[in-house]
């Protein structure tokens, strides 16, 4: 320590004269408050910012003249020999040279301070004026700051004096180290892993630094006053420390990016009518959302690059078609570009088949036909056509005017159906009055949208229910106090049956075309079910409770699952199978909601199968919440 101390103070004393010039440059800003344009503003705040940034600047420029020469100099002149003639240790030299400069810097940084420091009371301190950081922040920043500019300034500067082959080493070290770092965070932006960003900064600035400081001390200690030697010890203690840490990164990539369905707390989850699922969840361990497109017979899967949950299969189950962004999950930030990608489910090994149909931004609606091979959107105020295994554009309109964007859906080949709500009356209280619901036509063939027809609904925003191929609805009609069929395209009634009762709970379309009515009574909620064209009552079932009830999934012919709201089940929904040929309910969990067929998913993040036979419920992905 003693010969450190040494070499410290006769590099210090050396330079004793940047003292007075940077006390010169504190005096600046007690000047420039009486410059044109300053009288008005805070004095106070003019010195201080001023004289934190004249620190900073004179700091910065120390740290690199100094951290570039202080050493490298003396050993590319051979001057180096005279510290090594004295009883001194390599480390004590490295320490002491570079120590010195840091003294140098960050002391001329505080003499610059000083004089507006004795006049405003405290020490100047962006974080003061910019209140986003606690006072004496800056300048812990500003320490760590001129420290790293040392190291770097004394590394660069050995590589360049040295004039050695070794500086081919270095100029491919860094491309590698480059390019590895770079692929590491690409990848993890690509696939959404910005969190596992973070620690990959944090560890190789570490090492960064560490390899920084064991270069430098290495270079003196083993290359002493040889300059050859030197830089080769310099050079393979840096580029060593740094290609491990890039190396590292990769490694923990491939990890976190190595995760699987089965890996994935679940959130949301899409069936196909065969055994094909979509999972949208999120690793507790690697601390990544991803979507998967999952063969639950077979357990193949395919990582999905998408902005939103869409149902991608085609009604033949045939087909997965879905919207990817095309730049990764890095195109979040801007919404788009965005590429259909296609999978034949039914042909084993298959790849996804990545189209010509491009939308710059995600569409408003989107619709794939019941084969699969068209897919309709609603993008910037049109509606377009594609076919997606070619990508040619089969028909593209301006959309007709809704009050929201309206449901966009395939009812045979190259023709679609719109429906939305054209105009909206709404009370005093804001609860809607009147909606005039208006249904269009579009036809690749005539290549442009028309109306057919429409209907008033009046049940003051009750939901109006559409069948499977938007050739029915149903509606709730306060003025006949009836449920009535309409016809899904000109709004035509078709027929009705009375309320018994309050207004119906729910409407809804079963299999088969059978339409349930859920009606509210004083000693409990009735589930009604009809023939398809309204004029049977085919089965009636009552159903304990005064709570609301819904139909909320039907996971086979006979057998519904209906959901009771919260409020009188002790605070909590739970979840009824009712089998319509016993009129029997049994409750499954209520930590449950139906996904789709048989599937159910648990709040906690598990996806489940039903038995229809036994009512047992069987996992099948999912892992324990933390």
């Amino acid at each position: 320590m003693r010969g450190l101390a040494a070499v410290l103070g006769r590099e210090v004393f050396e330079r004793r004269l940047l003292a007075a010039v940077a006390l010169g440059l504190g005096l600046m800003p007690l000047a420039a408050v009486w410059l044109p344009g300053l009288a008005a503003e805070n004095h106070d705040d003019v010195r201080n910012g001023l004289a934190f940034v004249l620190a900073l600047g004179l700091s910065a420029m120390l740290a690199i003249l100094l951290g570039g020469s202080v050493l490298s100099r003396d050993l590319g002149e051979g001057r180096l020999g005279f510290y090594f003639s004295r009883p001194l240790r390599g480390w004590s030299i490295w320490a002491g040279k570079l120590g010195a400069v840091l003294v140098l810097s960050l002391g001329s940084a505080l003499l610059v301070a000083l004089p507006s420091a004795l006049l405003n009371g405290h020490l100047p301190d962006l974080g003061s004026l910019i209140g986003t950081l606690k006072p004496g922040i800056t300048w812990a920043f500003l320490a760590l700051l001129i420290f790293c500019l040392i190291l770097v300034s004394h590394a660069f500067s050995v590589m360049l004096r040295a004039r050695t082959a070794w500086l081919a080493l270095d100029l491919a070290g860094a491309a590698v180290f480059a390019v590895l770092v770079w692929d590491a965070f690409h990848r993890l932006g690509f696939y959404g892993a910005y969190l596992a960003r973070q620690p990959v900064i944090a560890i190789l600035s570490g090492l960064g630094l560490a390899g920084l400081l064991a270069a430098g001390a290495r270079q003196v200690t083993a290359g002493r006053t040889d300059p050859r030697r030197a830089h080769r010890a310099l050079s393979l203690t840096l580029w060593g420390v740094l290609l491990a840490g890039a190396l590292g990164a990769q490694g923990f990539t491939g990890w976190v990016l190595a995760g699987t369905p089965r890996d994935l707390r679940i959130n949301e989850a899409v069936s196909s009518s065969g055994s094909w699922i979509v999972v949208d969840g999120a690793d507790p361990r690697r601390h990544l959302a991803s979507t998967f497109l999952v063969d639950r017979k077979s357990g193949r899967f395919h990582r999905l690059l998408v902005a939103w949950l869409s149902t991608p299969f085609s009604a033949d189950g045939r087909w997965a078609v879905w919207p990817e962004l095309a730049g990764g999950l890095e195109g979040l930030k801007t919404l788009g570009p965005i590429q259909l990608t296609r999978l034949d489910l039914r042909r084993p090994g298959a790849s996804p088949f990545q189209s010509n149909v491009w939308y710059p931004r995600p569409p408003k609606a989107w619709a794939l036909s019941p084969d699969g091979s068209q897919a309709a959107a609603i993008l910037d105020g049109r509606i377009v056509i594609d076919e997606i295994a070619t990508g040619s554009r089969l028909a593209a309109a301006p959309l007709p005017h809704f009050e929201e964007t309206p449901a966009l859906q395939f009812v045979g080949p190259g023709r679609i159906q719109l429906r939305g709500v054209e105009q909206r009356t709404y009370l005093m209280a804001g609860r809607s009055l009147s909606e005039i619901w208006r249904v269009w036509a579009m036809d690749v063939t005539r290549g442009h949208p028309w109306s057919t027809g429409g209907f008033e609904d009046l049940s003051s925003g009750a939901r109006v229910a559409w069948s499977g191929d938007g050739s029915r609805a149903l509606i709730s009609d306060p003025r006949t106090r009836a449920v009535e069929l309409l016809d899904g395209w000109t709004g035509r009634p078709l027929a009705q049956v009375p309320w018994e009762g309050g207004e119906p709970g729910g409407m809804d379309f079963l299999s088969g075309g059978r339409i349930a009515v859920v009606t509210p009574g004083e000693e409990g909620n009735e589930i009604r079910i009809f023939s398809p064209d309204l004029a049977r009552e085919l089965r009636r079932c009552r159903i304990g409770g005064r709570g609301s009830l819904a139909v909320a999934a039907e996971p086979a012919p006979d057998l519904l699952a209906l959901e009771a709201a919260a409020g009188v089940w002790r605070g909590r929904e739970r979840l009824l199978l009712l089998d319509l040929a016993t009129g029997s309910t049994r409750e499954l969990r209520r930590d449950l909601r139906p996904v789709g067929g048989r599937l159910f998913l648990s709040r906690g993040g598990h996806l489940f199968e039903l038995d229809p036979k036994t009512a047992e419920l069987w996992p099948v992905l999912g892992v324990e919440e933390d």
